[in-house]
Formats: C-alpha cells, sequence, structure tokens
C-alpha cells in the first residue's frame, strides 16, 4: 500500500494539498466503479480495482495529515486523529458486509455505494480545501510582515523626529525595538502562529499605510525644504542597491574592473545563498533524511508495519492451531473488525500528550534545551506503542482463545497509535518543509520492509515447529524496536544526534559556499 508515498509526499510539496486530495478521490472513485462492475463475466476488472485502491491508501492518510497544520497549536492530536479514522476503516466493510449477509441486497448496490461517497468528496474538496497550502501561505505571511514591520519603522522614526517627546510604546501588540531605526521604535512583534486572520489584518495595516502615509515629511537641518521617507521597504532595498552600485562602480574606475567584479557578485551570491536556507537554519532535508535519529525510527516504523500485516495474514495458521470451527473464524474476524472504531478514541489521547509537551518546551527561553525537550516529546507515546507490540506478540507464543481476544485488544491499540505516533513524531522532530517527503518516504521504505512477511509466512505454515522461529525472531525484532524509545528517554544520546545534525547542516552550507565562491572566481 505505500510503494507511491514518496512521489504523493512531493507531489504535496509542489501541487498542494486541494490538488493531490482531487487527484486521490478520484483514483478511489475509479477503483470503487470497477470493483462495483465486476462480474463473472469481467472477473479480471477486480485486479485493477484492488491495486488502484491498495496504492490509494496510504497517500490518502499522508494527505488528510496536512490538514493538521490549519490547527498549529493541536497538530500531533489532528494527526493522531485522522490516523485513527484511517486504522478504523475496516469498521465500514464490516457493515457493508452486514448488510449484504442480512438484507440480501445484490453485490453491485453494496458496493456502488462506495463509489457514490468518493465522487462526491471531489466537489467538497474543491470548495473547501484551499489551492495553496498551509507553509505558502505562512511564508506570504512572514515576508508581509517583515514588509509591513519596516514601513512601521520607517514611519515611527519620522513621527518621533516630528515629535521626539513622544513615547510610542502603549501596550497591546506592539513593543519598542532597541534594534530598530532611531530611539524606541515601535515595531509589531511577529506572530507566534499564522492563520488567515492574521494574514488579512497585515495585509489591511499594509494597505492602510500605501493609502494615508505614503510620505513622511521630515525637516532638513538647512532651509526650509523637506525631504520624503520611502516608507515602502521594497522601494527603499532598490535605493540602498543603487547607491551601493554607484560606489561600486566607482571603486572599480580605481582599482580593477574585473577583481571588484568578481568580488561584488561574490557578495551577491553569498546573500543569495543565505536567502535560500528558507528559515530552515540550513536544514537541507538530505540532513534529516540520513540522519541515524531518522534511520532508527524507520527501522521501528517497518518492524511495527511488518508485524501488523503478518499478524492478520498469519491469523488463519493460528486458528488451525486452536480450532477447526468455520463460525468460530468468523466470529474472531467479526470482533476484530468492530473493536477498531476504537482507534478513533485510543489515537488522539497520544497525539493531545505530545501537543502538551510541545507547548510547554515553547516557555523555555534555552534554544537548545527547548529543541531537546520537542526532541524527546514523543519518547512515552513510542515507548506504549512498543510495549503494546511487545503485548502482541507475546500472545502468539500461546495457542488459546484466551490469548486470541488479548491479541485482538493490543493489536486494536498498536494499530491507533502506531501510524499515529510515527508521523506526529516526524511532525516534531523535523522542520516542517521535510514533513510530506519525509513522511512519504518513510511508508515507501516500510512497505518493502514489509515483504519480510513472505518469508516469515512461508516458515511458519510449512515447518511443524515455525511458528516458534517465527514468533522469536517476531521477539528479537521487538526488543530491538525498544531502543527507540529508550534512547529518546536518554538525554546524553538526544544531544549527541542533534548537534550531529547540526554540524552536517554546517558543512553543507560550508560546502556550498565554496562551491559559489570557486564559480565566482573562475568567471
Amino acid at each position: 500500500m505505500g510503494f507511491t508515498s514518496f512521489a504523493w509526499g512531493f507531489l504535496l510539496e509542489s501541487k498542494g494539498l486541494r490538488f493531490v486530495r482531487n487527484a486521490l478521490n478520484f483514483l478511489i472513485s475509479l477503483g470503487c466503479f470497477l470493483l462495483s462492475i465486476t462480474t463473472e463475466e469481467y472477473s479480471y476488472l477486480i485486479l485493477p480495482a484492488i491495486i488502484i485502491l491498495g496504492l490509494i491508501g496510504v497517500p490518502l492518510r499522508i494527505a488528510n495529515m496536512q490538514i493538521a497544520d490549519f490547527f498549529p497549536t493541536k497538530r500531533s492530536t489532528i494527526i493522531s486523529f485522522y490516523s485513527g479514522a484511517f486504522s478504523s476503516s475496516p469498521l465500514v466493510f464490516v457493515i457493508i458486509k452486514s448488510i449484504y449477509d442480512r438484507y440480501e441486497i445484490g453485490y453491485f448496490h453494496s458496493t456502488i455505494i462506495l463509489f457514490i461517497i468518493s465522487i462526491t468528496l471531489i466537489p467538497l474538496n474543491t470548495i473547501i480545501l484551499p489551492k495553496r497550502s498551509v507553509r505558502n501561505r505562512e511564508r506570504i505571511l512572514l515576508n508581509r510582515f517583515e514588509e509591513y514591520r519596516y514601513k512601521q519603522m520607517a514611519l515611527e522614526f519620522g513621527s518621533q523626529n516630528e515629535n521626539p517627546k513622544k513615547n510610542c510604546c502603549d501596550g497591546g501588540e506592539e513593543k519598542c525595538d532597541p534594534n530598530a531605526i532611531g530611539t524606541n521604535v515601535c515595531v509589531t512583534m511577529k506572530p507566534f502562529f499564522i492563520t488567515k486572520k492574521s494574514l488579512q489584518k497585515l495585509t489591511d495595516q499594509i494597505l492602510e499605510q500605501e493609502n494615508g502615509n505614503d510620505e513622511i515629511l521630515l525637516p532638513e537641518n538647512v532651509g526650509d525644504r523637506k525631504k520624503p521617507i520611502i516608507v515602502n521597504f521594497t522601494e527603499l532595498q532598490k535605493e540602498k542597491d543603487r547607491k551601493n552600485f554607484k560606489q561600486t562602480q566607482q571603486a572599480e574606475r580605481s582599482v580593477g574592473k574585473k577583481i571588484l567584479h568578481s568580488l561584488f557578485c561574490l557578495r551577491r551570491k553569498k546573500h543569495a545563498a543565505a536567502d535560500d536556507d528558507d528559515g530552515d537554519g540550513g536544514n537541507q532535508l538530505k540532513v534529516s533524511l540520513f540522519s541515524l535519529s531518522y534511520l532508527i525510527h524507520q527501522i521501528w516504523f517497518g518492524w511495527i508495519n511488518t508485524y501488523m500485516v503478518l499478524y492478520s495474514g498469519s491469523m488463519s495458521l493460528w486458528l488451525d492451531r486452536i480450532t477447526d470451527d468455520p463460525s468460530v473464524r468468523n466470529y474472531f474476524a467479526r470482533i476484530f473488525g468492530i473493536v477498531q472504531i476504537l482507534a478513533l478514541i485510543i489515537a488522539p489521547c497520544a497525539g493531545y500528550l505530545m501537543d502538551k509537551i510541545v507547548r510547554r518546551a515553547r516557555d523555555i527561553t534555552d534554544d537548545d534545551h527547548r529543541r531537546l525537550i520537542q526532541a524527546q516529546s514523543g519518547s512515552l507515546p513510542i515507548l506504549f506503542t512498543t510495549l503494546t507490540l511487545a503485548g502482541a506478540v507475546c500472545c502468539r507464543f500461546f495457542d488459546s482463545n484466551q490469548a486470541i481476544y488479548i491479541s485482538i485488544v493490543f493489536i486494536t491499540i498498536l494499530r491507533a497509535l502506531f501510524i499515529a505516533v510515527a508521523s506526529a513524531y516526524l511532525r516534531i522532530r523535523y522542520p516542517a518543509s521535510h514533513f510530506n517527503r519525509l513522511n512519504g518516504i518513510m511508508c515507501t521504505v516500510g512497505a518493502f520492509f514489509s515483504l519480510l512477511q513472505f518469508p516469515l509466512f512461508y516458515v511458519e505454515s510449512n515447518f511443524r515447529i515455525g511458528s516458534i522461529w517465527v514468533n522469536g525472531f517476531s521477539a528479537l525484532m521487538t526488543l530491538l524496536c525498544l531502543l527507540h524509545p529508550l534512547s529518546l528517554r536518554t538525554e546524553s544520546i538526544q544531544v549527541y544526534l542533534i548537534r550531529r545534525e547540526e554540524h552536517h547542516a554546517r558543512k553543507i552550507i560550508k560546502k556550498k559556499s565554496q562551491r559559489k565562491q570557486n564559480l565566482v572566481l573562475n568567471y
């Protein structure tokens, strides 16, 4: 199911949530339609239908997680809620199967319902979902904020020259910035969370400045002439660039045009390279992707995903060792499908806990300590999820009805928490701009990792003591997975991993700067 997840993760970054959701809903509608018109005469249609539905499930879950960006203080809770809904989806097929069996509705009518629901979501996605992603809107707002702040600084500077005794700071959102132009210049503080309302507010303030306060006249020292201050930050930058360019041209004539032209280009290249970092502190995607912490998390995710698939696939082998009654088999399958609805309640609890720890970390003034607390925020949910996996593995050593009941409880909790915690951890631990791609890559690698189920299933089904070997191997892998939450709880390990990532990021920036410098000097 997750083989194409990485491609959809990159599409989310480039095309946005609305496009991806509509594309996924179209493919789901196509798969449901092919499934509904499958008959004995056209039995071959079931193959493309199952392939389409199988490949689209995980990308749809990844796309739904982007809705969490609309709730900045509760991102992990929203991610875990949608993951819980994804885990409880087998209940839909249990309901359809019950209607099909009890009311003797035809196959076509029972499956066409899925097509109608899926095709209805396409116009709803177009109307409700925004064209731009939330992070693109954040960049627009931050650019607007910088423009507004510099305009406000220029206006306050002009008004203080006319009324030097005026005290600008009256409370509210405005505070005095000692580093701004002039003394006690009042500036609007940077918004902590980016919302559509704050974007509209800043846009209105900028328009008000441009329409009502386009120029502030300052008296010059000599004469009665008044000079206008440029309050448009873009124009101010252009004016500075023109002055710097004129000074550089004059210096080129005296020292040597070619050498200074190269140095001037080098300076411009360095500024451009600084702007290309886009606020991530130089953290490129490969810094996060090839970090040791991501590798550990990938192994943890891969094995739990493999075991959940193996649990469902080898359930029949486990039941063969316990009972020969088909009604008992159907009963356990029905119970397993019904209890999945509990995922809607269990999954958000882990997300709420992670959000609570992250909100508490924001009050810490030390940047290094705050990042450490945020990195460790997922340790308790990940530890509980791993212990739940250990409980399910232990149940497989016993061939009894009681062990099956207990294992269903463990696997239900595991399904509810596993995807929610794994994705929320990526959202907290790594830069937000990397989330879609890291999540897609994690699901794709996890899908390849799950191919391990086939040799394990072969061993369990073809050897007399194969179940003992498979259960023993599962227990060893579970112990290995316990290293992930234990490493998160160990402060010294997390400090080392964070510093290692920062060092790697600085090396990348240094190599990038040296490469650009060599290009300029060769020019």
